[in-house]
């Protein structure tokens, strides 16, 4: 596979910031050539036609860097990765600090996020499951159904059952 990759790159792929991303991103769910990964998200990031820094390769990086082991330019990584990302992509980079147990962290984040987007659904729905694995059910509750009220349809359900299960342990 990474030999196929490196004939690809040599071709129009690499003209893409998405050519070195998906090889670099391949390379980090695989745990394998990371020394290579990190040069090919680097040229993901900043060279070739269209090269731009943005969430996903900033976030691959940064997870690259992790398992490196060099946790300071990984954190320095991760601080671009979320000014270069969205709301929902804020929202998923906390749900996964709090599946990695990371939960005070994961607060912090909701916190910072809910300032960058205030009164949202999602920027709610982060404080609530913060909150909950924090301990502070309350706090959860009130802000899961604030998230309910202006969550779209698709989203009510899940919510729904986060608001159930909290009231259950109050």
């Amino acid at each position: 596979v990474i030999a196929s990759a490196k004939d690809e790159l040599r071709s129009t792929a690499s003209f893409s910031w998405m050519g070195p991303y998906q090889i670099a991103n391949y390379c980090l769910q695989n745990d394998t050539h990371l020394d290579e990964a990190l040069t090919w998200i680097d040229q993901s990031i900043s060279t070739g036609w269209g090269a731009q820094p943005n969430f996903s390769n900033l976030s691959t990086k940064a997870q690259i860097l992790e398992k490196l082991d060099r946790p300071d330019e990984a954190k320095e990584a991760w601080a671009m990765a979320l000014e270069n990302a969205t709301e929902f992509q804020r929202y998923q980079y906390g749900s996964n600090l709090i599946q990695q147990n990371k939960n005070e962290e994961a607060m912090e984040h909701f916190k910072a996020s809910a300032e960058i987007y205030p009164d949202t659904w999602l920027s709610h729905a982060g404080l609530g499951a913060a909150h909950r694995v924090n301990g502070d059910l309350k706090k959860a509750l009130k802000h899961y159904e604030m998230s309910l009220e202006k969550a779209p349809d698709q989203w009510k359900p899940g919510l729904e059952t986060r608001i159930n299960s909290v009231k259950e342990s109050i």
